[in-house]
């Protein structure tokens, strides 16, 4: 097959088995149209000013788009009909990995309007009990007068009349549209939903609350919501939720060993319901360890025009929903020519869901990556204000960032041997100590990989600790891997265990990016 298919800067880690699409040409020698090059602008910004894994930033990127244009828009998917473009969001990295950062840094104008419709609405609201307070004062005045007339008999057109005034005029509290909820339990979700604004977010780092057991009965409705479904919510003893027409981001993000230990389980809940294949998978490699400032980069001021341009279109997309209707969404659609691109990704992902096929381990995500294609493209599309409808090479970008998902959730839950996780662990070693190698040639300090006497090395301590491995068990697997294809050796140096790495060795082996 030919090589997966890649996005020009936004990382497309397939692993190394990963799925997919022997077709086109890829789009890493085409030139993108200046608006697709500002997402890679904005990447790079990001990642420049705070270290962290890019694809991170990736999917903070496309959770930002979903939030500020999930009200606005819906997408006319190629062969499933016109359906939300709202995104479920999973991030796979270990604490420290600097998510809250990149959040701050993308969210800012959603932080901002939430915090401004706040204000606006405790301003509002001074003069509440008051008037509130006069109104019941209203009420039972007439109420008083109503029944003496009805004891005295006397006529009751011009009392019911005034006491429908009264109780049409009575006051409300006005309630701030909410953009994001933050590790709240779905319960209070739908119920902000159904008061504030229908159309939100839920976002939590290092939260494992989503999926904790007081979630466990409600966890379904998310996927009811995915699909644009109402929610619809009648307990006893409780007052009923209605939502007719909700869209919800989710962004998550989890360390590795709870995804693959309590989601990663084919018998959970999230799995069961089908709530975890509707998730946009990320899993990238840690950038702890080479995060250091050089003395010259010290007070170095941090380009963020890119950044700034897509904080102004979000904005007003953010200022523009609170206008319309649920009923007044635009619907995106695919040019004939980004349908032809939708179309060979489905039949692709199709053909190998039956016996012994590639994806017969994560059908229920493959089934679903189609559908979250449309809904990238769809927000790419709307998010940079391109002309008409989606075009060829918005539509490959959203493929391939849906092809690595589907790859990353392979690798996360797929059935997979002793033998094919060490070996995947193995490249995904690899890469790191690469990784790290070039920071060390290009003059990096205090960083993880060391040299002497021409040779490269490793001190074992340090990758155990700040490694892309762990527990321990996984990293001398991978190292035995390594080792048995001579790209590491294992030796002391005094008494410190050390890796020494061959990047010559390392060089011939497949890149966990290339797959």
């Amino acid at each position: 097959m030919n090589a997966p298919l890649k996005s020009p800067h936004w990382s497309t880690r397939m692993g190394p088995s990963g799925f997919k699409l022997n077709q086109r040409p890829t789009l890493e020698k085409q030139v993108l149209p200046l608006e697709l090059s500002l997402l890679d602008d904005i990447v790079k910004e990001i990642v420049d000013a705070t270290s962290a894994p890019p694809e991170l930033t990736e999917a903070t990127l496309l959770g930002a788009m979903s939030i500020a244009c999930q009200h606005l828009i819906d997408v006319d998917c190629p062969g499933g009909g016109r359906g939300p473009t709202s995104l479920f969001l999973l991030s796979s990295a270990d604490s420290g990995e600097r998510k809250s950062t990149i959040e701050n840094f993308i969210f800012k104008p959603i932080f901002d309007i939430d915090h401004r419709n706040r204000l606006k609405a405790e301003k509002d609201n001074q003069l509440f009990d008051r008037d509130m307070m006069v109104w019941k004062a209203k009420v039972n005045q007439v109420r008083k007068e109503l029944y003496a007339a009805l004891r005295d008999s006397s006529p009751l057109d011009e009392i019911e009349d005034r006491l429908a005034d009264v109780l049409r005029s009575k006051p409300t509290r006005t309630v701030a549209p909410r953009f994001i909820y933050r590790d709240e339990s779905i319960r209070n979700l739908q119920i902000g939903m159904a008061t504030s604004w229908p159309s939100a977010a839920l976002v939590a780092s290092e939260s494992t609350g989503l999926f904790s057991s007081r979630n466990a009965e409600s966890l379904p409705s998310l996927s009811a919501i995915w699909d644009g479904r109402p929610i619809d919510v009648g307990r006893a003893k409780m007052p009923p939720i209605y939502v007719p027409s909700p869209r919800l981001t989710i962004s998550l993000m989890l360390q590795p060993l709870m995804i693959r230990g309590y989601l990663g389980k084919q018998t959970g809940i999230a799995r069961i319901s089908g709530l975890l294949a509707r998730f946009w998978v990320v899993e990238p490699l840690s950038t702890q360890g080479s995060r250091q400032i050089h003395p010259s980069q010290m007070g170095d001021p941090k380009n963020t025009e890119a950044t700034k341009r897509l904080h102004q279109r979000l904005l007003q997309y953010l200022e523009a929903s609170t206008q319309r209707k649920s009923d007044q969404r635009t619907v995106v659609r695919f040019s004939p020519q980004a349908q032809q691109i939708w179309l060979e990704l489905y039949n692709a992902v199709e053909s190998e869901l039956g016996a012994g096929g590639s994806l017969v381990d994560v059908k229920d995500c493959a089934s679903k990556i189609a559908n979250i294609m449309s809904r990238i493209a769809a927000l790419i599309h709307y998010s940079l204000g391109r002309p008409g409808d989606i075009d060829v090479k918005t539509a490959l970008y959203a493929r391939n960032l849906s092809i690595k998902s589907l790859n990353n959730f392979k690798q996360l839950f797929g059935i997979r041997s002793h033998e094919e996780i060490t070996q995947a662990n193995a490249m995904r070693l690899n890469k790191f100590l690469t990784d790290k190698v070039t920071i060390l040639m290009n003059g990096g300090f205090l960083g993880m990989a060391k040299s002497l006497n021409g040779e490269i090395y490793f001190e074992k301590s340090e990758l155990e600790n700040g490694g892309p491995l762990r527990p321990k068990a996984l990293l001398d697997d991978a190292l035995a891997q390594l080792a048995a294809r001579g790209v590491v050796a294992l030796t002391t140096l005094g008494r410190k265990n050390v890796v020494r790495f061959s990047p010559q060795a390392s060089a011939q082996l497949p890149r966990s990016d290339a797959g």
